[in-house]
């Protein structure tokens, strides 16, 4: 019989849990984390208490998969996480089940992961153009894209003036914008090592700083938005699923918790806890986000510069 392990908090949507029996396979063992990709070719995640929740995501509590030994805890002989990739598993509206575990989200506090906005944006902005550079260089990181996405080097200020140039123009054609954008993306997707390359984080960065900036509001924004998933091919499925959500303006729980930031004097504590994730995945989203959200300062301009005003109507 399963053992039966009482989830904490999860993200996962309640349109999957009531779809039907949904099957889906172990992908991706770590020490903290194991990813399920299911039959929706979606993952969903289990993992321990203390690390942020990502969407579909659930949380456990890391003593369920804790042996005592000799009076101190230890790994058992699978890792953390005792689970087997390709091993079967199936999602039934309020339980995960595989054929060793039975996760019970039933009384598990549900988690709402997507952006809906963000009050100060442009404080965002200023604190983060101060602090980023300062603690890549504490961390000796300030370099590569990192360099360039802070202090506008190289090509990161093209890439942004021509980003919104493409977004903003009404009447430019869609397979122009289309092929425009996927040779800016291409710039970006894959691009570094890890687990999730550093150009990938980037780019998570930028859709966040995108969505808060309301670029959704511009001409261009459905076709960036095909184009980001038109190269989704080209990096590792862990990434790709990471990029995916943001797509769907779903981000993880520290990116939320920035949006929601209404005390200016919070930032650096937000801005520490995103750049805590992963060796520089943190830092490169952070990267991302900053120069999205120099590219989007100008939508709001932009708008006010062309609505139209009584002089124009006289």
């Amino acid at each position: 019989m399963s053992n039966q392990i009482q989830a904490l908090r999860h993200a996962v949507s309640r349109q999957r849990r009531m779809a039907g029996d949904l099957n889906g396979r172990v992908h991706s063992v770590f020490r903290h984390a194991v990813n399920f990709l299911m039959e929706d070719d979606c993952f969903v995640t289990l993992m321990l208490s203390g690390k942020p929740l990502c969407p579909e995501g659930i949380v456990v509590s890391p003593d369920v998969f804790l042996r005592q030994t000799a009076g101190m805890l230890q790994l058992s002989a699978d890792g953390l996480l005792p689970f087997k990739q390709g091993e079967a598993v199936c999602l039934k509206e309020n339980w995960l089940l595989s054929k060793a575990f039975a996760i019970d989200l039933n009384g598990a506090e549900s988690v709402e992961l997507s952006l809906s906005g963000c009050a100060v944006s442009d404080v965002v902005q200023q604190r983060l153009t101060q602090w980023l550079p300062e603690q890549l260089d504490k961390h000796g990181l300030l370099t590569g894209l990192r360099r360039d996405a802070c202090c506008d080097h190289e090509n990161i200020p093209a890439f942004r003036e021509g980003l919104l140039e493409t977004m903003s123009q009404p009447d430019l054609d869609r397979a122009v914008r289309f092929e425009i954008f996927s040779r800016q993306l291409n710039q970006f997707i894959g691009l570094g090592e890890g687990l999730t390359p550093s150009g990938d984080d980037f780019l998570v960065g930028l859709l966040w700083a995108l969505w808060v900036g309301e670029a959704d509001r511009l001409p261009g924004f459905e076709t960036f938005l095909y184009a980001v998933r038109s190269i989704l091919h080209k990096t590792n499925d862990i990434s790709a699923q990471m990029l995916r959500f943001a797509i769907r303006k779903r981000f993880t729980e520290p990116l939320i918790s920035l949006a929601r930031v209404s005390d200016p004097t919070d930032c650096a504590e937000a801005f520490k806890r995103i750049a805590a994730f992963g060796h520089t995945s943190g830092f490169d989203t952070l990267c991302g986000l900053l120069v999205g959200l120099k590219t989007t300062e100008r939508i709001a301009y932009s708008f006010l510069k062309s609505a139209p005003t009584a002089s124009n109507h006289a």
